[in-house]
């Protein structure tokens, strides 16, 4: 699967760009966005893409579901940036190093005071 979208975004360069470009400016405050969309943009350039074809399509999914909270919820987003893009330690649920703020906040938004 990580291939195919590889391969889909390598057909049209221009188009590939533009959405990297467009998560990038929508994630731009956000830590560890940069480092993603730059590493997004030299995978697609690589002759050597398709070796990094699951990291380069798990870090677009991670960069677009920043963008996503980050239109509408940017206190979590910047929680789920730094957890999942800057400092990753893995991708499991409970390996991010959360403080009880940011915990506390997390709870609040799944699980809202009735």
């Amino acid at each position: 699967m990580c291939l195919d979208v590889l391969r889909a975004l390598s057909r049209d360069g221009e188009a590939a760009r533009n959405v990297i470009a467009d998560l990038a400016q929508a994630t731009e405050d956000l830590p560890g966005a940069r480092d993603a969309a730059s590493f997004l943009a030299e995978t697609l350039r690589s002759a050597e893409a398709e070796a990094s074809a699951r990291s380069a399509v798990e870090r677009l999914a991670l960069l677009a579901a920043a963008a996503a909270l980050n239109e509408g919820a940017s206190a979590i987003a910047e929680t789920f940036a730094r957890a999942r893009l800057a400092e990753p330690k893995g991708s499991s649920y409970g390996t991010a190093r959360l403080t009880n703020s940011e915990v506390a906040r997390l709870l609040e938004r799944a699980l809202p005071a009735a």
